[in-house]
């Protein structure tokens, strides 16, 4: 049987959730997010956290999808920097408005927090101030987890993090 999400009726409750999952991530993140609006995944705690988890456990890897990657480096930097550091481990793509739709019930304007540990915190519409989460739901998390990599394969490699050595 599913276990049930909680209701996470504020932004703090969202951040709070992901601060938790954060604690113990398994071996993959999976994130999505719109790129405008403020997310409850990337604070500077957050990014410290996934930075010393992708140090710890050289078998980590970050999966970011966003609909605006200009809006993340604005939004992140940190994240972005990391990214550019850790571009083996640490992905960010953009969703191609021009592909067909490939992701079920989400949308752009969705956002989502996923660890293989089976860490969930969403929202599905990013216009809304109700999350929901857990700590441990396996069964939402492979479900979810399977409208990312839908969404991955099709997305394009994000301009932001490219660098240029001379």
């Amino acid at each position: 049987m599913p276990t049930p999400l909680d209701a996470l009726n504020s932004f703090e409750a969202a951040q709070a959730a992901v601060h938790l999952a954060l604690r113990s991530p398994g071996r993959a993140i999976w994130a999505g997010l719109d790129g405008e609006s403020p997310n409850p995944f990337f604070d500077t705690r957050s990014v410290g956290m996934i930075e010393r988890w992708l140090l710890d456990d050289h078998r980590a890897e970050l999966q970011i999808l966003v609909a605006r990657d200009r809006a993340l480096l604005a939004k992140a930097p940190a994240l972005v920097t990391l990214a550019r550091r850790l571009s083996s481990r640490v992905g960010i793509r953009v969703l191609d408005p021009e592909a067909e739709d490939f992701s079920g019930e989400w949308h752009i304007h969705g956002e989502w927090f996923l660890s293989d540990a089976g860490a969930v915190v969403y929202r599905i519409n990013k216009d809304s101030t109700a999350w929901q989460g857990s700590a441990n739901a396996p069964m939402e998390m492979r479900r979810l987890q399977k409208n990312h990599a839908g969404l991955w394969e099709h997305a394009l490699p994000s301009s932001e993090t490219r660098s240029l050595s001379i």
